[in-house]
């Protein structure tokens, strides 16, 4: 059983260091009716959540020089007409230290109603024509959708769209109840009230780390087939208690 493990273990960080990320492009994107709450969205939150999680995971399973192997980050904004446009590279003062250079784009989107499920689609294609995008890149959402459902129509949109323009598409986080995602973000990352929502960052913390699409992730963990999750969507919402909490809190 341990050396069953053993060689688990060294698949793992085998695949983890052929792969490995060194630019990666956090993309934020909005529909208008999002727009106006910019800097303090479920989106941007969710996003810069998943910044954070990449970066200490990093430094905590730390061997050897791993620390030279945290990417350097790329934070832009793109609308579904507009071309990208780069925010911050606070590691990367050269120019060329763009989208297209990057091999790793998370996509974050806050969907208000299903009139805003086709723009990020439509994200993708402003990327293509604008030649933002590298052929071998890993393209990753994080979808914040204000409804309560379990639907995973605006990811089958981006999936689709991946496919329109040959990007390598590995999967998405759709969080419900997203209006409810900014207070949430003051509760413990890992408390009663975050951790669903924190534990699907984490899961697409790891399948970025390993290189890897959302759905093969068990499969290289080594997780039972039985047990294995093999969905390329991962839906995640607060506790339902959350609801009643949220409402009465300042």
């Amino acid at each position: 059983m341990s050396e069953r493990l053993n060689s688990t273990s060294e698949a793992t960080r085998e695949n983890r260091d052929a792969g490995a990320t060194r630019r990666m492009a956090l993309v934020r994107t909005a529909s208008s009716s999002a727009a106006s709450n910019a800097g303090n969205s479920a989106a941007d939150l969710l996003l810069s959540d998943f910044h954070d999680a990449l970066r200490a995971y990093t430094r905590l399973s730390a061997y050897a020089s791993e620390e030279s192997r945290c990417p350097v980050f790329v934070r832009a904004e793109c609308t579904p007409n507009g071309s990208p446009r780069i925010l911050e590279r606070p590691e990367c003062e050269s120019e060329t230290c763009d989208i297209a250079s990057c091999d790793t784009i998370v996509l974050a989107h806050e969907v208000a109603s299903s009139a805003d499920c086709a723009p990020l689609a439509d994200v993708l294609h402003a990327l293509a024509s604008s030649n933002a995008l590298n052929p071998t890149a890993r393209f990753y959402a994080i979808i914040c959708d204000s409804c309560s459902s379990e639907d995973t129509a605006t990811a089958c949109e981006v999936a689709r769209a991946c496919q329109q323009v040959d990007a390598r598409w590995s999967g998405a986080v759709v969080v419900t109840d997203a209006r409810l995602v900014p207070r949430l973000m003051r509760a413990p990352r890992l408390g009663m009230w975050r951790r669903p929502v924190a534990r699907a960052i984490d899961r697409l913390v790891a399948a970025v780390r390993m290189s890897c699409a959302l759905d093969e992730l068990d499969e290289l963990l080594g997780v039972d087939p039985e047990r294995a999750n093999t969905s390329n969507v991962l839906v995640a919402s607060p506790h339902p208690l959350w609801r009643t909490i949220a409402s009465r809190m300042r």
